[in-house]
């Protein structure tokens, strides 16, 4: 009969980590045994070691021959990094024994180890698996959140993704932390932040966010926001997550809801896959586009928020980058809707020429935003129309219509005509781009042509 740590933990590999740990006791611990327990896959593993954990994950890395780093030097904890993402975490018992060592730990349901030796015991010292049972989120014990306050934050993100019921009593310590959690390293608030990026219950953990008045201590701008403007809030970022599911993630057309739905499916569906690349591309500072992207929606009910939200992300240590393209994003968004008149390939050329990559998350917040509004569907047709526009553009037509190919670099452009470096060549090249996305121009020598008459106009 197949032991509950072999449907988790290949054989080869457990008994590779025990041969590697030198005769000491090894426990498989948390999230892999939560997560089978509520039927999710958990490709990650975390192990627990009586000693030596860094030696241990060195000892594994090599035999397997993959990267692995320290996680935190004091606490002797190291990541083994396998292949498709997958990680081993290997840390140093926080206590003399595993029971004890689990009692230490955020949530009963956290609190589940297997030892590798003995793969038919579940220990289980809190009751955490009658709790996954009851689906029934409790703290380990009545000072667990007080001890670190970010776990108030992990208590939502695990309710809302897993829908668990918060304990009574846990909620209280949520709520009696919110102060604390302020004082939280910028760096953990983000990360637990764009944890509740990843799940289609956002909306859900923004209310439970709120409600246990976590929210000063993460987005204190929200915090401040009217209840009419938190309602319209939510509302993009239910639609937002809804659009996301429709035109970028595992969608079955047939099950659209209604009929704005069904219609952005219909004329959208052939950007699912690339969609869904892009938004999982990794923004330098190391979070996904459609994290970002969840931030700004955050914004987006009040107007002229482009600073703010550009503010706020540093403020969570989000990267420059990152930041700037939050920034980006609330900048370029009205600009979609002012192409709703004349939607041309010059109109798109423009429009990416000054918001790249950025531009195509605008694209879809400003679909959220409209959706949101719940417009008449001959005015949700022609915003859809928009947006298939310049999808189409920067994922279909890139090299003719946002970035058609240099005929005159600028140093060859400023030789021929004469001309002194400055913003003057830079303004020629992109009308010359110009000319070539409206077909007038397809050679050097009328690039070269054009930017002479051009100068003579100038003059």
């Amino acid at each position: 009969m197949t032991t509950l740590l072999e449907r988790l933990l290949p054989s080869d590999l457990a008994a590779l980590i025990q041969s590697q740990s030198h005769g000491q006791r090894v426990w498989l611990v948390g999230g892999a045994l939560r997560d089978h327990f509520l039927d999710l896959k958990q490709p990650d593993l975390d192990f627990a070691v009586e000693q030596q954990a860094i030696s241990l994950t060195r000892g594994l890395a090599d035999a397997l021959q993959v990267p692995c780093y320290v996680l935190d030097q004091q606490r002797d904890a190291g990541r083994v990094m396998l292949s498709g993402h997958r990680t081993l975490d290997i840390a140093r018992l926080r206590a003399p024994t595993i029971e004890a060592d689990l009692k230490l730990r955020d949530f009963t349901m956290n609190a589940l180890a297997i030892e590798l030796k003995h793969p038919e015991r579940l220990i289980d010292p809190l009751g955490g698996l009658q709790d996954l049972k009851d689906r029934l989120l409790r703290a380990c014990a009545p000072d667990s959140i007080e001890r670190d306050p970010i776990r108030s934050m992990r208590a939502v993100r695990l309710s809302s993704s897993m829908r668990l019921r918060i304990e009574k009593g846990t909620q209280a310590q949520v709520r009696q932390s919110a102060a604390a959690l302020s004082r939280c390293a910028a760096e953990r608030r983000r990360d637990e932040l764009s944890g509740m990026f990843e799940s289609e219950w956002v909306v859900t953990a923004m209310r439970l966010m709120r409600r246990l008045e976590l929210l000063p201590a993460v987005l204190p701008e929200q915090a401040e926001l009217s209840p009419k403007e938190w309602d319209q809030t939510l509302r993009i970022v239910d639609k937002l997550t809804d659009l996301l599911g429709a035109a970028a993630g595992d969608f079955e057309p047939e099950k659209a809801g209604n009929l704005p739905m069904a219609e952005l499916t219909l004329r959208l569906g052939r950007f699912r896959a690339v969609l869904g690349e892009h938004l999982a591309s990794t923004v330098r500072g190391g979070h996904r586009a459609s994290h970002i992207l969840y931030l700004v929606a955050l914004f987006s009910a009040v107007e002229d928020m482009e600073g703010t939200v550009y503010t706020r992300a540093r403020a969570l240590r989000f990267s420059e980058a990152e930041a700037a393209r939050a920034r980006s994003i609330m900048r370029h968004r009205p600009r979609v809707a002012e192409l709703e008149g004349d939607m041309t390939d010059l109109g798109a050329h423009r429009y990416f020429r000054e918001s790249e990559s950025p531009g195509v998350e605008a694209i879809l917040l400003y679909l959220a935003i409209s959706f949101a509004q719940s417009p008449p569907q001959e005015i949700w047709e022609l915003k859809i129309s928009v947006a298939r526009k310049l999808l189409e553009a920067w994922f279909e037509s890139y090299e003719r219509i946002v970035d058609p190919p240099r005929l005159l670099r600028g140093d060859e452009l400023a030789a021929a005509l004469d001309l002194r470096p400055g913003p003057l060549i830079g303004e020629l090249l992109a009308a010359i781009a110009e000319q070539q996305v409206e077909g007038s121009i397809e050679s050097e020598k009328e690039a070269l042509e054009f930017a002479r008459n051009r100068l003579i106009t100038f003059s």
